[in-house]
């Protein structure tokens, strides 16, 4: 069986790979296991079933093959192109010695980075601590306007977001509440009658992420009234404009993942306006909403330096990390789709 399954037969030369007569039975089965739990046979709710017969195809195509990449001897190596991973001494995916010293190496290296970074830190801390004795620090809200009673009205339009990001913690929360119900299922009860799993672990993982995103872009343009000397007169529709890209996105994750899942949308309509699978990067391809982000940020003179001291801490700091972490959403859309016949052929 070791030889079997770790025999590479991919051709570089036509691009093809030869299925020796075990595959071939092992993607028969593969396929018509796929075919009877998601199509033909008994679902415990028919909302599960996949109604696109390519679909289904593709689902067999995908454990498929990505079980051959766990196995198949990568050309001119010992180990598989996953380098040996899952671990199964059976068809001789154990660790090799790279996978050993590379571990241990990166163990290291995040003990003494984390050293590091505490002793800086902590350096940094005691000398901030002997500072802020001596320092008149000032509030962080508007100077004078709040202590005053006083919103500006580019404040007020931040509601928006406080509000749509209590609508997605709701959300969020409530679609994790479904998904622990349906693993006891109490008195029969179970809300995947309506919507798969899927789409409620979609919803429960990416609006997790979301709201607290949106909560964090509504508190940063809160504040910029403390940081600019004047507000243009266009950030208030700067604002609007914002808060509207933010719903958008909302709504697009709450309309298209469900209908991305569910087969409603297909081709190059679930590509782009369903749901990707990226787990926590559902709303990848509907992100570039957050781009807006920086246009208020960067609309007014904002003060010098001396001026407002630790501004980017407050603001520059964090908006580069969140920026980072939603920015890695919009790698799907440097991706191309494939046809895995292009690919693979069965010879």
């Amino acid at each position: 069986m070791r030889i079997e399954v770790r025999n590479n037969t991919y051709d570089a030369k036509t691009d093809t790979i030869v299925m020796n007569p075990a595959m071939v039975t092992a993607w028969s089965i593969s396929l018509g296991h796929r075919k009877h739990y998601f199509v033909e046979g008994p679902a415990l709710y028919d909302v599960e079933k996949i109604k696109n017969s390519q679909d289904v195809e593709d689902l067999a195509a995908f454990f498929f093959w990505g079980g051959w990449l766990c196995a198949a001897t990568r050309p001119g190596e010992v180990y598989s192109y996953t380098h040996n991973w899952p671990h199964d001494p059976l068809v001789g995916n154990t660790p090799t010695t790279d996978v050993i010293v590379w571990s241990l190496l990166s163990m290291i290296i995040l003990f003494l980075s984390l050293f590091i970074t505490f002793f800086v830190y902590g350096q940094f801390k005691v000398e901030a601590d002997e500072e802020e004795d001596e320092r008149d620090w000032q509030p962080l809200t508007t100077a004078e306007d709040l202590e005053n009673r006083v919103v500006r009205p580019t404040q007020r339009a931040c509601y928006k977001f406080f509000i749509l990001s209590a609508f997605a913690f709701l959300a969020q929360t409530f679609a994790g509440i479904v998904c622990s119900i349906d693993f006891v299922r109490p008195w029969g009860l179970s809300a995947c009658s309506i919507l798969p799993f899927t789409v409620w672990r979609s919803f429960h993982l990416t609006f997790q992420i979301y709201w607290f995103f949106v909560a964090w872009v509504g508190t940063t343009v809160f504040w910029l009234p403390r940081f600019y000397k004047k507000e243009p007169e266009s950030q208030s529709a700067l604002i609007e404009l914002l808060a509207a890209g933010c719903a958008i996105v909302a709504v697009g994750g709450m309309v298209g993942i469900p209908l991305g899942q569910m087969g409603i949308l297909d081709g190059w309509q679930a590509y782009y306006f369903g749901s990707q699978g990226w787990e926590f990067l559902e709303l990848g391809r509907r992100a570039g909403s957050f781009a807006r982000w920086l246009r208020p940020l960067g609309s007014g003179p904002l003060p010098r330096r001396a001026e407002l001291p630790h501004m980017e801490e407050h603001v520059v700091h964090p908006g580069m990390a969140l920026l980072w972490l939603f920015g890695d959403g919009l790698l799907p859309l440097l991706h191309h789709q494939h046809d895995p016949e292009d690919k693979l052929h069965h010879l």
